[in-house]
């Protein structure tokens, strides 16, 4: 479903089995609870441009869950499932995750400048939340990760109230800023 670019609402209240593509602008879309977005192909939902990505419902995927490629916030009020990212941010802007993240990678991954809010628990095959870049990182969900829990590649601050089960690294910050954890890392 390509709905070009521009403001626009997608309700899914059926199936939709392929991506939802957009060139630009704000793109919401809506999964009612009876609702599935299901993508065999690609990410889920993929913004190409600059815009902001806002949904809320199930999102499911073969690739990534949700990915902005530019300029733009993304927030995200569902659970995701995802073979790649949960959700990928190629630019610059913020996350805002509140839903559950199954990621076979990266549950959250920013490469550029921002800030991520999760409160949601996250799996990530490799990385937790990955930033790739300056912001700060907030957290307040448990995280499992294969590798590395949280991962600050630059300058920023992480806050960490949940708990992070990581075979390497629990939190690292790889720049300047300050660590505040209050879970538990073994």
């Amino acid at each position: 479903l390509n709905v070009g670019s521009g403001n626009d609402d997608v309700t899914i209240t059926g199936t939709v089995q392929g991506p939802i593509t957009s060139s630009g602008g704000t793109l919401i879309v809506i999964i009612d609870p009876a609702g599935v977005l299901n993508s065999n192909a690609g990410s889920a939902i993929n913004l190409q441009g600059t815009g902001d990505v806002i949904s809320t419902g199930h999102v499911q995927a073969n690739n990534r869950g949700i990915w902005l490629n530019g300029t733009g916030d993304i927030s995200s009020s569902g659970d995701i499932d995802a073979c790649t990212f949960g959700i990928y941010l190629q630019g610059i802007g913020d996350i805002e995750s509140a839903g559950n993240i199954d990621a076979g990678i990266r549950g959250i991954y920013l490469q550029g400048i921002g800030d991520i809010d999760s409160v949601g628990n996250i799996d990530g095959g490799v990385y937790g939340i990955y930033l790739e870049g300056i912001g700060d990182i907030e957290s307040a969900g448990n995280i499992d990760a294969g590798t590395h829990g949280i991962w600050l590649d630059g300058d920023g601050n992480i806050t960490s109230s949940g708990n992070i089960d990581a075979n390497v690294h629990g939190i690292s910050l790889q720049g300047n800023g300050t660590i505040d954890s209050s879970g538990n890392i073994p």
